[in-house]
């Protein structure tokens, strides 16, 4: 359910961020950010109770690298991006996050993807690149009827008089 209600919280703002074209990009993923923000502490707050938060020099720059860069640049770009790209490209981005993730597991931990998981992978950056190549220029058009003669001057009527001298 938290999937399908995040999935539709990000279509509205990606949606509404190409209608407001007036709005400064970082000023509205403020307000989107802070919007959500106030919602997911209530809920948590309802949910979990109070927090207990331990706030060492680690934590807060944990907290800040996630905040600042993890999500504030990240959604930044994304609006921006959603405003002058077609969404059906832009969105096809969004797939490669496991791959990003898998293979930082792979680089930083050492940790290698197995049986379903490669499988996976490919399959992802096959979609994924089928979806983001461009499409090939259209053939030139190449008429199998000769071109139609040009049209030939209507009939005079013989009874007409242009007024001038005969």
């Amino acid at each position: 359910m938290l999937s399908l209600v995040s999935a539709a919280a990000v279509t509205a703002g990606t949606l509404l961020s190409r209608r407001l074209r007036g709005v400064d990009v970082v000023v509205f993923t403020g307000w989107h950010l802070l919007v959500g923000g106030a919602a997911l502490a209530v809920v948590a707050a309802v949910a979990e109770g109070p927090a207990v938060i331990v706030w060492t020099p680690r934590f807060v720059l944990a907290l800040l690298f996630l905040a600042l860069v993890g999500t504030a640049a990240t959604t930044v770009a994304w609006f921006a991006e959603a405003r002058r790209s077609r969404l059906d490209t832009l969105t096809a981005w969004t797939f490669l996050t496991p791959v990003v993730g898998i293979g930082i597991g792979f680089a930083v931990l050492g940790e290698r993807p197995t049986g379903w998981t490669a499988a996976g992978l490919v399959v992802v950056l096959a979609a994924t690149w089928i979806v983001l190549r461009r499409p090939a220029p259209p053939a030139p058009h190449r008429p199998t009827d000769p071109a139609p003669a040009p049209a030939a001057d209507p009939p005079v009527d013989p009874h007409y008089r242009s007024g001038g001298a005969r």
